[in-house]
């Protein structure tokens, strides 16, 4: 039921396109499970076994959509048409974003030092 063929990549990639059409023309947001349904897949993560399954060129095309609906949400959220709080929980959970500290001492340095003095006349 939900195993849908496309012919070509291209045929896969017009289809992305066409959603997300859709969805600007209709004002509402695109997602990656819209984005699923959209295709006929049951899931965002049976996407994901396609994206693993199909050939370079299938990957690539559904990489594209992936990354269309990330950019759509980044500047979206840039220019506070999102609630950020959301915008930051899906980008974490649909599209791979973290959040990174990097800790370090004064100029960049390491945080700690470890020096080794070893008193060599005891061997």
């Amino acid at each position: 039921m939900f195993n849908p063929t496309y012919n070509t990549p291209e045929e896969l990639k017009a289809k992305i396109d066409e959603y997300i059409a859709k969805q600007k023309e209709d004002q509402e947001p695109c997602t990656m499970a819209g984005l699923s349904v959209f295709l006929g897949y049951a899931s965002p993560r049976s996407l994901s076994d396609v994206r693993a399954r199909k050939n370079e060129e299938y990957a690539e095309v559904l990489e594209y959509g992936k990354t269309r609906i990330e950019d759509e949400k980044n500047r979206k959220m840039l220019k506070n048409q999102y609630n950020v709080a959301g915008a930051i929980f899906d980008l974490k959970n649909n599209h791979g974003w973290t959040d990174k500290q990097e800790i370090t001492g004064r100029d960049g340095q390491p945080l700690f030092t470890f020096v080794s003095n070893i008193n060599r006349e005891n061997e």
